[in-house]
Formats: structure tokens, sequence, C-alpha cells
């Protein structure tokens, strides 16, 4: 179910709000629930992602910082 929830003309969609609403939820929740995870492809236009990306940098955007390897779930890191 790599593809789940996808739908070609939902990136095209400028209102955030409006390409939510066309994701298929309900397979991304069958996703999730098969495989661990679930892709909601075109729900982030290229430019957000890239923002986001970028955000990652900005401690004052985030609570905390969890480093795997201090708990032994091992490499990287996470935010939120």
């Amino acid at each position: 179910m790599g593809d789940a929830g996808a739908r070609a003309d939902v990136g095209a969609r400028a209102d955030p709000g409006a390409r939510a609403s066309a994701i298929d939820w309900r397979r991304i929740e069958e996703a999730l629930d098969a495989d661990g995870y679930g892709i909601a492809r075109g729900l982030l236009r290229a430019d957000e992602c890239a923002a986001l990306i970028q955000s990652y940098t900005e401690d004052r955007l985030f609570r905390s910082t969890i480093v795997m390897a201090r708990h032994g779930f091992g490499q990287g890191e996470y935010r939120y």
C-alpha cells in the first residue's frame, strides 16, 4: 500500500485543507495498521516540504529533541 491515499490531483490544489480533504484517510489508516506507515502523497507541496526541512534547525520551534541512540533505539533523532 505504498501510495495509500494518493490521488493525482491532490497536490495541484492550493488550499491545504482541500488537499487534506482529498486524501483517502481510511486507506492510510489501513496502511498504518498493515505496514506501520502510510503515505499521503500530495498533502504537502514541494515548497512546503522544503520549508519544513529548513525549520528543523530552529530550536525555538521544538519542545524537545530525542536522540535515538541515547535510548537504545538506533541512530538518528527526532523533534517535537
